[in-house]
């Protein structure tokens, strides 16, 4: 392969945002670069400030392994004489980069652009989406164009194209240090505040937002700890919520002084779903999105020069739950054939109703896919149903997770890495949050993923991220991030810190609370040409006069009202991605799409 006849990339610059990417060319290279790099100027021997011009000379000194140090959101495109190399930070909060043999876009729209005389949507990817609300990369929902996955190298050459992660698991696991809880406490402590410091910079004004937790709470006790300036802080609620956070958020606001807002999330927040798909570019349904949608339009307007958030930090010591130390009880025991047996038997229709089957078939299968992402949309029975995809295999990146282990720790680990990291943080919660503030031009950064963070706690010992035995973690009587709650709990109200964990989620059902708008949605869906093509109508309405009577009961189990609403927010996404991206509507708002 020979690109120097041909600038690749002062070709595709149309295809970039003008506005966040920077290109340099020089001596028969080129550079297209975007984000920020916390730890320039410890890596950069030269200390010239950060540039394309300055970025392309030190790949040219370091090569790859300068990407292997790089702490920050970042997007890269090199082209060179004989190869193409392209990365993406660890945590993908750079901007996404879409590729098609050798030409490349940051947005689904222009990638779409070249693949669209043959534009055709990947089933694989549909049925991820469909299952679980995310289609990680490098796959895409458009056949054809893939997706440099977060923290990965693409390399092109003559010999073709090579995708390479580099941060597999020997690299995660390759160290645990001996330490006490007090030397741990002291570390944790100092390198949480070299994070926020790195972040927050010389400004004078800080945003951060706050959801009443531990991470959250740490992030603005910490800034205060570490800044006198002005503090905004900002919180989401539900109207008519019981469980509300924003109490305990305003408390912790109070305490450190900030200058507290709050939005309460209703069913009109839905409108502003068209904005939230063309953030994302792919089709994506995680049940909080809509919260973080919300908080991006409630900052966007306040010029902040950055935003702390607390995201990512369960998942980085690790989530690990009653499910996944029941399915390690229940393989040691040999049960697990009769949870298969369950599985099998419960793929019907009998059990799609509101009712103790119901909720027994949800827990049976978390246990035996507690290695697998959460399926919160529709499961295989109900997609051979409603689906044309007979006969579509699962999504290759899902098949790479290892099936065998020697003990819990290593179960543990590699549940963090593979679930917790690569899906949660990677695909789902840093996707949503880095594509949405990034969508509304907000400096979003988030402290708990800081490279030097997330170098201290994998080398911690079990003990100091987790709490209890395997059967305490069965019982729900463990505790999860024991380091963060041990350093940040003296820092914060004990009404915060003493009260029962309430959950994040989204619920989901208020955005279908009124009947006439359901009935839209519904029209809206049966119409669409996307379900001409790819869904059973017959199945589909089936589908919609369940969701309907579930909407209008009180029911049995809140999680069933929960779930149903995901499908059906899913479906709606599905469709209304279809009219944006392949029928090129150009609404503003949901209502535009429901009336077109």
């Amino acid at each position: 392969m020979s690109t120097s006849s041909k600038m690749i990339l002062k070709e595709s610059i149309p295809r970039f945002d003008a506005k966040k990417w920077n290109y340099f060319s020089k001596d028969r290279a080129e550079i297209l670069v975007s984000g920020l790099v916390y730890n320039w100027l410890e890596i950069n021997d030269s200390k010239s400030p950060f540039s394309a011009e300055a970025f392309l000379s030190l790949f040219l000194e370091k090569r790859e392994t300068l990407f292997e140090k790089i702490n920050g959101k970042l997007s890269v495109i090199i082209v060179l004489e004989n190869e193409i190399i392209a990365f993406r930070d660890q945590w993908g909060e750079g901007p996404l980069v879409f590729y098609s043999g050798n030409q490349f876009a940051d947005s689904m729209e222009n990638g779409i652009s070249l693949v669209d005389k043959n534009l055709e949507l990947n089933p694989v990817a549909l049925k991820s989406f469909m299952m679980y609300g995310f289609i990680p990369a490098p796959l895409t929902i458009v056949q054809g164009l893939s997706l440099i996955p977060a923290g990965h190298i693409l390399r092109m050459n003559k010999n073709g194209d090579v995708l390479t992660h580099i941060f597999d698991y020997k690299e995660f696991k390759s160290e645990i240090i001996s330490v006490s809880k007090e030397e741990a406490l002291e570390e944790y402590g100092r390198l949480l505040k070299q994070s926020i410091n790195r972040r927050i910079g010389k400004n004078e004004t800080v945003g951060a937002l706050l959801s009443g937790g531990y991470d959250s709470g740490g992030n603005i006790a910490v800034l205060r700890e570490v800044f006198s300036g002005e503090i905004k802080s900002y919180s989401i609620g539900f109207k008519d919520n019981p469980f509300s956070e924003l109490p305990y958020a305003k408390l912790m606001a109070e305490k450190f002084g900030a200058d507290h807002h709050e939005y309460l999330m209703d069913q009109p927040d839905v409108e502003f779903l068209p904005d939230a798909i063309r953030a994302f570019g792919q089709p994506f349904a995680e049940s909080g999105f809509m919260l973080n949608n919300a908080a991006m339009r409630m900052v966007k307007d306040e010029n902040l020069p950055v935003v702390i958030g607390g995201d990512g930090n369960d998942q980085l010591f690790g989530t690990t739950g009653k499910e996944l130390a029941l399915q390690h009880i229940l393989r040691k025991s040999g049960f697990v054939l009769f949870q298969k047996m369950f599985k099998a038997l419960s793929s019907n229709n009998l059990f799609e109703k509101d009712n103790i089957l119901y909720k027994i078939r949800f827990h049976n299968f978390k246990i035996l896919n507690a290695m697998m992402p959460d399926n919160f949309g529709f499961n295989q029975s109900m997609l051979d149903g409603l689906f044309k995809l007979k006969n579509v295999g699962v999504h290759p990146v899902f098949l790479e997770t290892p099936k065998s282990y020697s003990d819990f720790t290593e179960l543990h680990n590699l549940h963090n890495l593979y679930l917790d990291i690569r899906h949660s943080i990677n695909e789902v919660i840093l996707n949503k949050a880095s594509r949405l503030s990034s969508y509304y031009g907000v400096n979003l950064a988030f402290t708990y993923l800081d490279k030097d963070i997330y170098n201290y706690i994998k080398k911690l010992p079990l003990d100091l991220r987790l709490a209890g035995s395997v059967k305490d973690l069965a019982k729900a009587r463990g505790v999860t991030k024991l380091l963060h709650k041990q350093f940040t709990k003296p820092k914060l109200p004990t009404d915060v810190t003493s009260r029962k964990k309430q959950g994040g989620f989204s619920p989901l059902e208020i955005f279908f609370k009124d009947v006439t708008y359901r009935n839209r949605i519904y029209s809206y869906i049966t119409k669409s040409d996307f379900v001409s093509k790819w869904m059973n109508k017959d199945a589909l309405k089936g589908f919609i006069d369940s969701f309907e009577i579930s909407m209008n009961s009180n029911g049995y189990w809140f999680w069933y009202k929960q779930l149903k609403s995901n499908q059906m927010i899913s479906l709606l996404i599905m469709v209304l991605w279809w009219d944006i991206f392949v029928n090129k509507k150009s609404f503003q708002r949901l209502s535009e799409y429901l009336n077109s």
